[in-house]
């Protein structure tokens, strides 16, 4: 009786695993980082998946000086509080922080503007959010005014926006905040300003009031957090309001993709499908008409069921649209 028992027990154990492992991953689970098995909290807002905690990946270096310290050498750099790693990692009694990135070790990009999405330093599968994406994020919660209140730690929407401070280019120290001496969080953007200037977002406090708001184009040495975005999240769109509107995407069979899209202006668009490793399986130029336009796509090597980017660009905009091959 004993050893069925036992026998009994081994087999929903070995059952259980097994369907654990074949369990979906989805938003709301932790996030595990295959790069260096760091584990993140995630969170389901609207239709954006965000890590609920700040990316904490690469080597600490010291900020020592003012200006820049960061290098394009292939190595994924970051700066932790106080020059202290347990201020990144919250060991050793400390509290967990995350890391601060310069803007270009950020999207791992110091040529300038890589396209949209851009993964950077975030996970495979996660990109750095767009300024389009920041702004959804504080429309799904209720605006500027009050979003602030529930993007904070301990706040309703999850996203558990810890007060973090910045590194300061300006002296190379850490501050609390750019403006007074109450503590703030600085997110980047994935877009840059100019070639020495980018985007970011504060999460401030004034008088127990939180807000967020897109802060003024910095120095792209400044040293931001970084909150990844998933590529799945239906807030792919980085531009509304430009001169081409998609209606309709279907695809027709394994390897092709049609498109149907309304043109406000005629001119010139590029066409590409990418998984969501960044590998591009396909890219094609076309000149759009004035009204109507019927695209067909021919896509080599597509698998079934899986979940592709169809990318529309042109010099001035960039559209995404979520693509699954039936």
């Amino acid at each position: 009786m004993k050893k069925s028992v036992i026998l009994l027990f081994l087999f929903v154990f070995s059952v259980c695993i097994v369907i654990a492992q074949n369990r979906q991953w989805t938003c709301g689970d932790d996030l595990v980082d295959s790069r260096d098995g760091k584990s993140y909290k995630t969170v389901l807002i609207g239709n954006q998946c965000w890590m609920a905690e700040n990316l904490n990946y690469g080597s600490m270096i010291q900020s020592t000086k003012a200006g820049g310290e960061m290098k394009n050498d292939g190595v994924v750099e970051k700066y932790c509080w106080d020059n202290k790693l347990d201020n990144c990692d919250g060991t050793g009694g400390a509290t967990k922080l995350g890391a601060f990135y310069e803007w270009s070790e950020a999207v791992q990009n110091y040529g300038g503007q890589p396209p949209l999405h851009v993964q950077g330093v975030c996970p495979d599968g996660w990109h750095i959010p767009s300024r389009n994406e920041f702004n959804q994020l504080m429309t799904d919660l209720g605006g500027s005014n009050v979003a602030g209140g529930k993007m904070k730690e301990g706040g309703s929407s999850g996203f558990e926006g810890i007060l973090t401070g910045y590194r300061c280019t300006m002296s190379g120290s850490f501050r609390k905040s750019a403006m007074g001496t109450t503590w703030s969080a600085y997110y980047w953007a994935a877009e840059q300003s100019d070639a020495s200037n980018a985007f970011f977002y504060e999460l401030s406090e004034s008088n127990n009031i939180f807000k967020l708001c897109a802060f003024s184009p910095f120095t792209k040495s400044l040293g931001n957090s970084i909150r990844c975005i998933e590529n799945t999240s239906s807030s792919i769109d980085e531009n509304e309001n430009f001169g081409f509107h998609i209606k309709n995407i279907n695809t027709n069979g394994l390897n092709k993709v049609n498109v149907v899209l309304i043109a406000d202006e005629a001119g010139n668009c590029s066409f590409s499908i990418i998984d969501l490793n960044g590998k591009e399986l396909m890219q094609k130029d076309y000149h759009i008409s004035i009204g109507l336009n019927k695209i067909e796509l021919n896509v080599a090597n597509a698998v079934k069921n899986a979940i592709y980017l169809l990318k529309l660009t042109n010099n001035t905009f960039q559209k995404t649209e979520k693509i699954i091959f039936n």
